[in-house]
Parts: C-alpha cells; structure tokens; sequence
C-alpha cells in the first residue's frame, strides 16, 4: 500500500500539472483522488486488522493484554525448504503419536506375558520347626545333658493350574490377537505420519516455489508500470491505462506478500510435524 500511494502521488502531481496547463481535465484529477482516497480505506483496513491480530497473538501464546511487537519485514523469508530438510522416517520416530504406538505394543506384550504366567506352576517353599525339652530336672543335671532339642522340617508345594489351561490358552489367545492389532496401529501410525511429513514437505517446495512466480509477476507488473507511466508522458496512454497499470502492479506486490506468508505458515507446519 505504501508504495502504491507513492506511485499515485506522483501521478496526482504529474496530471495536476497538465491540469494547470489546459491539457486534460479535472476529472482525470478527481479519478486519481479517489483511487488516493481507496488506498487510505485499504491501508486504515489494514492497520486495523494488524491491531486486532496481535492481540489475538498476544493471548495465544499466554500474554493477552501485553504489547507484542511484530516485525514488519517480508524481504526475505525465514529459511529455505533445503535448509530445514529432515529425514521422514526419523522425524516419524520422534512423533509423539508414533511413540504412544510404540507404547502400546509394549502394553499388549506384557498382556500376553502375564497370561501366560497365570498357566505356569507354581512352588511354594516353607520352613518349619519347634524346640522340646524335658522338664522336672535340677539344674545340675540340665548343666550335664543337653535336656533341649530343636526339631526343623522344610517342605515345598508344587501347584500346576491345569484347571485353568483351557480358559488360560483361549485368555491368551485373546491377548496375542490385542498385540497384532497394536502392531498394526503402529505400522499404520509410521505409514500415515511419513505420508504426513511427505505431503507437508511437497507443500513446503510449493509454497517456496510460488514465491518465484510471484516475484516474475511483480517484475513484470512494474515494467509495465514504468512503461505505461512514461508512455502517459509522452501522451499516448491515457489516465486509465496508467492507473491500471498501477492496480496491477499493486496486486502483484499484495501476491508476492501473499505467497510469502503462505510459506511462513507451511514451513511453521512442516517444522511442527517433523522437529
């Protein structure tokens, strides 16, 4: 928009003089004062907007009510697709959903493994012992013989659940069939997220790419301007012609900015899918 009113000043200014000097008329000045008067509502849009979405930023990232500068510069962007290229299948691993998979076949691992340890027999250990004594003796006599003995016995359990094979096999079969189905959530989690990463990738290059198209649009737009102003000059291009010219150039200036910000927004998303 700015360098729209430029371009329309200096078209006020050069019709203004041929105005003064008898060779057109005020009504190519007042066409020119209301396309002035457009790019004022455009740009008064334009701030407006700009107030709102930082505030809808500030609250966004948790300072709702605060100033949040935003730097105005769309020269450049960010970075290229080549320099945040990443491996898909590692940037799959490192996905959140993709680990909540992994989890999830261990979860029905350990199922299958508990069940089958309800089958396995199980052995019981125990100790057992009591100390007899023969009493009625004086203690000289204690002193001599031991009147004390001490009686142990160990004994161990052996316990086989057989009652609980058919039920415990089918129990486990049920289990075994939750851990193929986990292993096909993580087969298809890892294909769905590389086909995600994939597809946020081409979208990147898209974007990045559209910016050249853009910006050949806009050389083209402000040779055309140019010439379009120096024909104007020269008196063979009228004011419409050269106030078109303007439209187009100031339409390819707002795609180049378009594009651009296309891009930012899908390099912020290829970087969430893949960091």
């Amino acid at each position: 928009i700015e360098a729209a009113e430029k371009q329309v000043e200096e078209i006020k200014r050069q019709v203004s003089q041929y105005v003064d000097a008898g060779v057109t008329t005020r009504n190519d000045l007042l066409r020119v004062n209301l396309r002035k008067q457009e790019l004022a509502s455009s740009k008064l849009k334009l701030r407006n907007a700009r107030e709102v979405l930082s505030l809808l930023l500030a609250q966004q990232i948790g300072r709702a009510g605060q100033q949040v500068d935003v730097v105005d510069d769309i020269a450049a962007v960010t970075a290229k697709p080549a320099d945040v290229l990443t491996d898909a299948q590692l940037a799959t691993q490192r996905r959140e959903e993709y680990q909540l998979s992994q989890l999830g076949v261990k979860m029905a691992q350990h199922q299958v493994t508990m069940e089958r340890a309800k089958l396995l027999p199980s052995v019981g250990v125990g100790v057992s012992g009591s100390l007899v004594g023969v009493g009625g003796l004086s203690s000289s006599v204690k002193d001599m013989i031991d009147t004390d003995r001490f009686n142990a016995m160990v004994f161990a359990t052996v316990s086989v659940p057989i009652s609980d094979w058919w039920g415990g096999s089918k129990a486990i079969k049920r289990q075994k069939i939750k851990l193929e189905q986990a292993q096909n959530d993580l087969l298809d989690a890892q294909e769905q997220l590389a086909i995600e990463v994939e597809s946020s990738w081409k979208s990147l290059v898209e974007a990045y790419e559209q910016i050249g198209v853009a910006q050949v649009s806009v050389d083209e737009a402000e040779e055309n301007l140019r010439m379009s102003t120096d024909q104007y000059n020269a008196g063979t291009c009228n004011l419409s012609d050269l106030l078109d010219a303007e439209t187009l150039n100031r339409q390819s200036l707002d795609n180049l900015a378009n594009a651009k910000a296309q891009y930012e927004i899908q390099l912020a998303d290829y970087l969430r899918k893949t960091k």
